[in-house]
């Protein structure tokens, strides 16, 4: 046996092996260290010990190596190669790292994302162990890099250092691609590396025709109510080591169908029919604004990639042979081994039959080649699955990148997951149906919803926001849990009900049509923008509305009652009052803070037949249950201000019901008072009998007059009332009052 210890006459405690000692163990105690670049027997390191292999870059090579806590391995990144540019330890048997501290320094820049194996274990063992301090998948610094640590890296046992500045894209967005566009039949030995491209045509993405964002016009034939449906794309880049991705993501931009094939293998169909597709095969269906520029995301094994030259082909298919535009863009990256950012999409299928296994995440069997999901991992639920219930039982809140429906009738059940990028719909979908998401959601950033099925709807159980903005970008939907935590809801378009208790405080904005509120936002302030319509009969907390529309009451204009701490409008603002009958047939606001008008609109809709007051009829459509006055009025209404609902005049009070509430009372129509006769004695004057309910008063005095009510009822004449007054006086005045 061998020892390297200071007191043992070797240089500065340093033992260097450049030759062959296999046979040979090797003990390290405190102080000394192991170099060089030769083979050892067996290496066992005590605390204070140190492994170095080289004596400036190397390898060396042992049988087993043990290391102790307190001990140290050593190693210098001077360059790519190993043992010349960096050190490394070949291990031909088994590995123990104990806790040991690694030791790193950087002579040189490596490049983004790229991989030093520094212990390449070439026995089938795992690596026993980490480092101190320093999980699988944890990060170090040195030299001013950050690096992420794998022990099941290489080969799948070995150490590796992978430089965590992401690579640069393998093809970025706006590439020159080579393309064919003139309508022939391709069959599929373009798809390979060995395809000679050279008579094709180049230029740089986008590509495509019709909507006027191409940078490259591709053609479509000469009839342009019969043009080709199939255009091919390719494009060559170069990989050094394929090794040195864990994964691949593809970022897409496509219109109408896709399918994309690297080193002439399948690896994305969307909006495409399965089975043999040839040149003029139509896509599924036509794509429009905005899912036409949407990004389509999908993860590619990179396995596929061989060292030297690879090949992305593309094929991009139209819906019809009139279409009037096609889109084609692409990025592709690359993701360093045990990079979180790494995707893959998993396809859900599940064999049939009722058994509780057919309808779990985790069997492998249950998702198209026989693959699980891995967390970070796109999940595609497609048309055509024969399992539809299915259940998530992974641990909770395991992350995945994010959940895509090209199918109906889907429900979701299980664990709560983490979320990365939303939900989506691939391709968009038609017809009638609904998906339901039982599982919680947690946002694991702020992301969107952009579901283009109108047909039916989606409807989401509890969601935790953890800070992060939700952002429904489109289609219908109830989110039937509840939105917790710091963060907030947007609402852009679409139609959104939140039927459950929803205790976020985040803000809640509201710019498109529109939010059904029948549930509780027990702390979220509500804003109300632009397009924004806000619905309901549920409660809410304080509501802004500088411009947009409320509406109290039910959907489809029925009556209801929304419940609301303070309310602010302001001038761009609407209040919208569905008024249906005289029973208690109408919206209605309760607020129990204050009310401050500004200036906003007022707008009496679905008013219905049966909506026709008798005279004096008083209508509460705020509740201001506070003591404190409602601030401001409506646009052009002031106090005992005018309005006609359907036909009938109503007077507006800011100061009704118990003193402050917002009140509508029926009055009579205008009518006008004409003299009918005079004599010396009597005075007939008479009204339309639209004045129903009117008294006639009488004052001799206008400076400060007593009016009193006139000696003689009315009597009606044909289409008036008419009163013959008694003169009194020779100067006499009359008006008619109501009530």
């Amino acid at each position: 046996m061998l020892y390297a210890d200071i007191n043992a006459g070797y240089l500065g405690g340093t033992l260097l092996v450049n030759g062959s000692q296999a046979q040979s163990p090797v003990a390290i105690s405190n102080g000394c260290t192991l170099g060089g670049s030769g083979i050892v027997g067996t290496i066992v390191v005590s605390a204070g010990g140190t492994v170095s292999p080289g004596a400036s870059a190397g390898i060396l090579t042992s049988s087993n190596v043990t290391w102790s806590a307190g001990s140290t391995f050593r190693v210098e990144l001077n360059g790519a190669a190993p043992g010349a540019g960096h050190d490394q330890l070949n291990v031909r048997g088994l590995v123990s790292l104990g806790s040991a501290t690694l030791n790193v320094s950087v002579g040189f820049t490596p490049e983004p994302g790229q991989s030093f194996v520094i212990l390449n274990n070439d026995n089938t063992d795992a690596v026993s162990g980490t480092f101190a301090g320093l999980a699988n998948g944890a990060t170090l610094t040195a030299g001013g890099f950050t690096f992420l640590i794998r022990y099941t890296g290489g080969s799948g046992n070995d150490i590796v250092l992978t430089d965590t500045r992401p690579p640069a894209p393998l093809i970025p967005f706006g590439s020159v691609w080579k393309y064919l566009d003139e309508g022939s039949d391709q069959g599929t030995g373009w798809r390979g590396t060995n395809f000679n491209d050279s008579a094709w045509v180049a230029g740089p993405a986008q590509l495509g025709y019709g909507e006027g964002d191409e940078a490259t016009v591709v053609g479509y034939g000469p009839d342009a109510a019969n043009k080709y449906v199939t255009t091919y794309f390719r494009r060559a880049f170069t990989v050094a080591s394929p090794a040195d991705f864990g994964c691949l993501l593809l970022r897409l931009v496509r219109d109408d169908g896709v399918a994309v094939y690297l080193n002439g293998t399948e690896v994305v169909r969307d909006n495409l029919p399965a089975g043999t597709i040839t040149h003029v095969t139509p896509a599924v269906t036509f794509l429009a604004a905005p899912y036409e520029t949407n990004v389509f995301l999908a993860g590619i094994d990179p396995a596929l990639l061989i060292a030297g030259t690879n090949v992305l082909a593309v094929e991009i298919h139209q819906s019809d042979l009139f279409s009037s535009d096609i889109s084609f863009d692409l990025e592709l990256t690359g993701s360093i081994p045990g990079d979180p950012a790494c995707v893959q999409r998993r396809v859900w299928n599940g064999p049939a039959g009722n058994q509780p296994n057919n309808r779990r995440w985790t069997r492998p069997v249950n998702w198209v080649g026989n693959i699980a999901p891995s967390a970070g991992d796109i999940l595609h639920f497609p048309a055509g699955a024969i399992q539809l219930t299915n259940l998530n039982d992974f641990p909770a809140g395991t992350r995945f990148h994010s959940i895509e429906f090209g199918g109906l009738g889907y429900r979701l059940q299980g664990t709560g997951v983490l979320l990365e990028n939303g939900l989506t719909e691939i391709p968009q979908l038609t017809g009638a149906g609904s998906n339901v998401l039982e599982l919680a959601l947690t946002l694991a950033t702020n992301q969107s919803i952009g579901l283009y099925f109108s047909g039916g709807s989606y409807q989401l159980g509890d969601i935790a926001t953890a800070g992060h903005i939700l952002s429904w970008e489109s289609g219908n939907g109830t989110i039937a849990g509840g939105l917790s935590g710091a963060g907030g809801l947007t609402l852009a378009s679409g139609t959104l009900r939140l039927s459950g208790t929803n205790t976020h405080t985040g803000l809640t904005r509201v710019t498109g049509t529109g939010l059904v509120v029948d549930g509780l936002i027990t702390a979220s302030t509500l804003l109300i923008q632009s397009n924004g319509i806000v619905i309901g009969t549920g409660t809410v907390n304080t509501v802004q509305c500088p411009a947009g529309r409320l509406r109290p009451g039910a959907t489809s204009g029925q009556s209801g009652t929304l419940t609301a701490g303070d309310v602010t409008f302001g001038p761009g603002g609407t209040f919208n009052v569905p008024l249906l009958n005289t029973n208690g047939g109408h919206g209605r606001l309760v607020v129990n803070g204050a009310v401050v008008l500004g200036g906003a609109l007022f707008y009496p809709s679905s008013v219905s037949s049966l909506f026709n007051p008798a005279l004096g009829h008083v209508t509460r459509i705020i509740d201001n249950d506070g003591t404190d006055p409602v601030q401001g009025t409506f646009a052009n209404l002031p106090e005992g201000g005018q309005v006609n609902i359907g036909s009938a005049p109503h007077r507006i009070s800011y100061q009704g019901g118990d003193g402050n509430d917002v009140t509508l009372m029926r009055v009579p129509a205008a009518v006008a008072l004409v003299p009918l006769s005079f004599g010396s004695t009597n005075l007939a004057l008479c009204w339309s009998t639209n004045g129903a309910g009117l008294t006639l008063e009488t004052t001799t005095n206008l400076a400060s007059p007593v009016w009193i009510p006139a000696t003689n009822l009315p009597v009606r004449v044909g289409q008036n009332y008419c009163v013959t007054n008694p003169v009194i006086v020779p100067r006499q005045f009359f008006r008619l009052r109501w009530p």
